[in-house]
């Protein structure tokens, strides 16, 4: 008998002692875990989650915040689902997580059903019912838009323009042979990268060649530096190109202009104006120009505006001098976030992106058109699948609206977000395209000239154009049925004359149309 009672208290003591080293290693574990948890470090954190887990799989704290490390690293979410459901026990947030997984996996169902359990759940929360409401709305939009897709194409831009790191702002010249975009892939200029790994953003461009778009190249000094440096705009004849570009430490940034000279791009030059703010609490982003370069739209989280960032306007006078910047109103802003608004050069009509409106997920891709008076048309969702449950954003349209150039995070993708384009008509438009190069006639350079068309019945300006300077490329768009005059004018070169007239029952609707021009000696 006292042999048994030794050999129980040794065991005893053994398994005290071993709990004591699991729950000292739980405990170290656990302190690490959290420690790069609270600093925002997902990545870092996961590893010590798994350990911990593999000591407590039942844990509903180490389940909970396994769950959140996944979720928030903007990864492939699914995983944190079996995390959430342990969880759910003692932590009803997990509710609300399960149902925006849910709902960014497709599966609309379900992200409602715990949205409304969530919101029938009596236990203190971190987000309110009009927070639920606005999420939940989300997913009746996805469900709807989902179960009536556009005919739309879209195609991943490929190799050639993505990469395995963040490609956006697909910048595209009017004639469709030039793209600028910004990356955030390796090799950047200076190699730095940010608190979470990323890579400090870098401007590319490719041109399009031989029916495809040519391996992208960083197009370097002086317009990357060694700071964040996206493009964010070019003026519509492409001799300007505006850029966001942060300090190395991050905490300000703001928009610099660059011209091009004899085929070269200028050092950038910060914009000396009221809306361009130095401020670190405000921000101006993205740009889009009105055709005549006399209206530039912005977006900025600037005092006054409706919530989050909004969209503006300022005029940019012939002397240089900017104007008042005002605020696009209630009918493009609300009280969430806008974003990457984009001016097409030939309709009254302005793409953009916003979390709010009637929207299917993160930012989704609006269009509105202007109405006599000046006022905003009611922004239309263009729908499922150009919009997904994910960020769609950085629109650009062609000049005839038949395609765009976007970036989002889609099935099948590179690894982030990635440049794509869609074929679809934007614009219930009917126009021909008239292009071709407009070259010296001896050295066949590009030619810095201005194409006045007339309409040859009522004499009245119909638009004014200028080529492509890189490309040499012009387009314009003109109605069918109609006669027009072509006057092409260039320092110290020959007028060139010509009269358009293409009928309306034509099976083609692009014409090539190539303009050498002769200098005067």
């Amino acid at each position: 008998m006292k042999n048994i009672f030794v050999l129980v208290s040794f065991l005893l003591v053994f398994f005290t002692g071993l709990n004591a080293q699991t729950n000292k290693k739980e405990a170290k574990l656990y302190k690490k875990a959290h420690y790069y948890y609270d600093y925002y470090n997902y990545q870092l954190a996961i590893p010590y989650y798994q350990k911990l887990l593999e000591l407590d799989s039942l844990n509903t704290l180490y389940n909970f915040e396994m769950g959140n490390c996944i979720y928030f690293s903007e990864l492939d979410r699914t995983p944190s689902l079996k995390y959430y459901e342990i969880a759910k026990k003692d932590y009803v947030d997990a509710y609300f997580y399960s149902a925006k997984v849910a709902h960014l996996s497709g599966f609309y169902s379900d992200a409602i059903k715990n949205f409304e359990i969530y919101k029938q759940d009596i236990r203190q929360k971190t987000y309110t019912d009009k927070e639920v409401d606005f999420h939940l709305n989300k997913s009746y939009t996805a469900r709807r838009f989902k179960e009536n897709p556009r005919n739309v194409r879209i195609m991943n831009l490929g190799l050639n323009i993505n990469s395995e790191y963040p490609e956006y702002v697909p910048i595209i010249s009017q004639d469709e042979r030039v793209m600028f975009f910004t990356s955030r892939r390796k090799g950047s200029t200076g190699s730095m990268r940010d608190a979470y790994g990323h890579y400090f953003e870098d401007i590319y461009m490719s041109e399009f060649k031989d029916g495809i778009w040519q391996m992208a190249e960083n197009i370097g000094y002086p317009i990357n530096s060694e700071t964040h440096d996206a493009c964010i705009g070019l003026s519509p004849d492409l001799t300007k190109m505006y850029i966001y570009r942060t300090n190395l430490q991050e905490t300000g940034g703001g928009i610099y202009e660059s011209e091009l000279r004899n085929g070269k791009w200028q050092m950038p030059r910060w914009i000396d104006a009221e809306f361009n703010s130095k401020k670190s609490s405000e921000k101006t982003v993205c740009l889009t120009i009105s055709p005549d370069s006399t209206e530039y739209y912005f977006v900025s989280n600037r005092a006054g505006g409706f919530g989050g960032t909004d969209i503006y306007k300022v005029k940019r006078f012939a002397d240089g001098r900017w104007g008042v910047p005002e605020n696009l109103g209630p009918e493009i802003n609300t009280e969430y976030d806008e974003d990457s608004p984009f001016f097409h050069p030939r309709e009254s009509t302005i793409y953009f992106s916003s979390k709010g409106h009637e929207n299917m997920g993160d930012f989704d891709i609006f269009k509105s058109e202007i109405l006599p008076g000046g006022k905003w048309s009611i922004p239309i969702n263009l729908g499922y699948p150009l919009n997904t449950v994910g960020g769609d954003r950085f629109l650009s349209v062609s000049l005839d609206g038949r395609r765009g150039y976007y970036s989002t995070v889609r099935e099948g993708g590179m690894g982030h977000s990635d440049i794509y384009v869609i074929e679809m008509a934007f614009n219930a438009s009917n126009y021909y395209i008239i292009k071709g190069f407009l070259l010296d006639s001896d050295s066949k350079a590009a030619i810095d000239a201005v194409i006045t068309i007339t309409d040859s019945k009522t004499k009245e300006i119909y638009g004014i154009y200028r080529p492509n300077m890189i490309s040499a490329n012009y387009v314009i768009l003109i109605e069918p049925g109609n006669s027009y005059d072509v006057e092409i004018k260039a320092d110290n070169y020959k007028t060139y004359s010509n009269v358009l007239f293409y009928p309306i029952d034509s099976r083609e609707n692009e014409f090539i149309i190539d303009v050498y021009m002769d200098r005067i000696k």
